[in-house]
């Protein structure tokens, strides 16, 4: 039986347009996130047992996070300047 996954844990509040995407294992989430004035990408663990964990920093919005398929690295678009031209960067 699949359970919805807003009954798994909530989530800070995440703009259709930035992304998220759950880890190949299911056990963490990626998401965008302006909650510090300036968008950065945070991982969250799906069991709800810690808080989201910055993983981005520096100038400009990260955007639209995707795990590898072995979920040891995350890629994501980097907006410099806000002129929507769009770098692909990879964290390990």
């Amino acid at each position: 039986m699949m359970r919805c996954l807003e009954s798994l844990l909530r989530v800070p509040h995440v703009e259709p347009y930035t992304g998220f995407d759950i880890s190949p294992d299911g056990l963490q989430v990626a998401f965008s996130w302006n909650h510090t004035g300036q968008w950065e990408v945070y991982i969250l663990s799906l069991d709800g047992s810690t808080s989201p964990r910055q993983l981005t920093g520096g100038p400009g919005g990260k955007f639209n996070p995707r795990w590898s398929p072995d979920g040891q690295r995350l890629a994501y678009v980097l907006d410099l300047d806000g002129s929507e031209a769009y770098d692909l960067h990879v964290c390990d």
